[in-house]
């Protein structure tokens, strides 16, 4: 991305990276076959994407949530920020009774 770099007058320019792309599919329903397909700025947590594929906290409870295979553990959401090019994979499951 091409912007203007603080000092710099209005003909020089630079490349300054913007940040990366995080890919998530999200299966927000156990019992339909339906996803969402997002993208969110790297730094984003897992916990902040959630709450965007589905806003009702309730349902996501029985969720998991899965990078390149391996489950990410719940108490790691709030903290744990996917690199740039990675792909997140949540999936609800039906609540246990």
């Amino acid at each position: 991305m091409l912007k203007k770099a603080q000092g710099m007058d209005k003909t020089d320019f630079a490349v300054i990276p913007s940040k990366g792309i995080v890919r998530m599919t999200a299966a927000v329903h156990p019992f339909q076959g339906s996803h969402k397909s997002l993208s969110f700025e790297e730094g984003t947590t897992i916990k902040d994407m959630l709450a965007v594929a589905q806003p009702d906290a309730g349902k996501i409870k029985y969720s998991m949530v899965f990078i390149k295979g391996e489950v990410i553990p719940r108490q790691k959401w709030a903290t744990f920020k996917p690199r740039s090019g990675e792909l997140v994979e949540a999936r609800a499951y039906p609540v246990p009774r």
